[in-house]
């Protein structure tokens, strides 16, 4: 009877070991030149991952790749290069690429990522992860400041999934894209933003897509909204004479052309609240 027991406990343990198991957590960071040449970086949340070693089966070791098409990559810990940077988990949710360089591209370049992936419901909520910015000096001279973004002059990628990198014309040492201090990207956690610049919670928006106007459901009241469009550009702002409850607001927007467009909600306390739309009028 007890080496049944016995038994049964450790299939159960097992059975829920691998149910409960930390998912690996892949993010996709792609770029294409204006030649439409690609490639891609990966940053990777994983338990078998080191923070001091190469982790070679996350593929974090130096890749084979053409030394005469557009390459995107890293230094590994070796002070190799790499196209993926990953970190153990018991470090979540901060992780930085540092500094990311290139050959052979052309500009423009875009970048794109998956916004929805900060949002993964694996993710450990504790910290939960509550910003992802690209940042370096590229951000600073050429591209200036993100409306959308709590920092100032960084590219917040909470709030978009794409961002257009033109070759810098302006001065007389243009700024490159990539390079040492030039272009990097981070993800993490942020206690002043869980703070006092948090998003708002238990807001739903309806109907997404929207034709006409976009209504809310939601607790709590706000003072102001303002709508963006993917290039994090400002095209639409309402400053309200009084507080309104989020669930009385509803916003026109039958003369926006189709596309996929931001809506920031701000309330009282000056915590703000982003939500991505599509409208299909």
């Amino acid at each position: 009877m007890n080496k049944i027991f016995l038994l049964t406990s450790i299939l159960v343990g097992l059975t829920c070991s691998a149910l409960f198991a930390q998912q690996p957590w892949r993010f996709h960071i792609a770029f294409e030149d204006g030649t439409g040449q690609r490639d891609t970086l990966w940053m990777v949340f994983d338990n078998s991952a080191t923070v001091e070693g190469v982790d070679y089966q996350l593929g974090e070791g130096t890749p084979e790749y053409d030394p005469n098409a557009f390459n995107v990559f890293m230094y590994n810990m070796d002070v190799d290069s790499t196209k993926v940077k990953a970190y153990p988990y018991w470090i979540y949710p901060t992780m930085s690429t540092d500094e990311v360089f290139a050959i052979n591209y052309t500009y423009p370049v875009i970048i794109r990522w998956d916004s929805s992936m900060f949002h993964i419901p694996f993710l450990p909520n504790s910290p939960p992860m509550n910003y992802a910015i690209i940042l370096g000096d590229y951000q600073f001279g050429v591209l200036g400041p993100d409306p959308t973004s709590p920092y100032p002059h960084n590219v917040f990628m909470f709030t978009k999934d794409s961002l257009y990198c033109p070759e810098d014309t302006l001065g007389s040492n243009p700024i490159p894209l990539f390079g040492f201090g030039c272009l990097g990207f981070r993800v993490g956690y942020d206690a002043y933003l869980s703070t006092n610049n948090t998003q708002i919670d238990k807001i739903y928006v309806f109907p997404n897509p929207v034709l006409s106007a976009v209504y809310f459901k939601g607790i709590g009241e706000i003072k102001s909204y303002a709508i963006y469009d993917m290039n994090g550009l400002k095209i639409y702002e309402k400053i309200l004479k009084s507080t309104i409850l989020i669930s009385d607001l509803s916003i026109d927007v039958s003369t926006f052309h189709k596309g996929i467009y931001i809506i920031q909600l701000v309330n009282q306390l000056n915590q703000f609240y982003y939500e991505k739309i599509i409208i299909d009028n």
